[in-house]
């Protein structure tokens, strides 16, 4: 196999992996943010009934 071709494999799957690490995160954030802001509103409410 041809070293050049072995390399851009190598750098095709580390960039891929680092694109879906960057994904997971970005969703693991944007979930965490959208449970907050449900908190948030849930706490609201209850200020609101009281």
């Amino acid at each position: 196999m041809d070293t050049g071709l072995l390399a851009l494999i190598l750098l095709g799957s580390a960039l891929g992996l680092v694109l879906l690490f960057s994904l997971l995160y970005c969703l693991l954030r944007h979930n965490r943010s959208a449970a907050e802001q449900d908190k948030a509103k849930a706490r609201e409410r209850d200020e609101y009934d009281s």
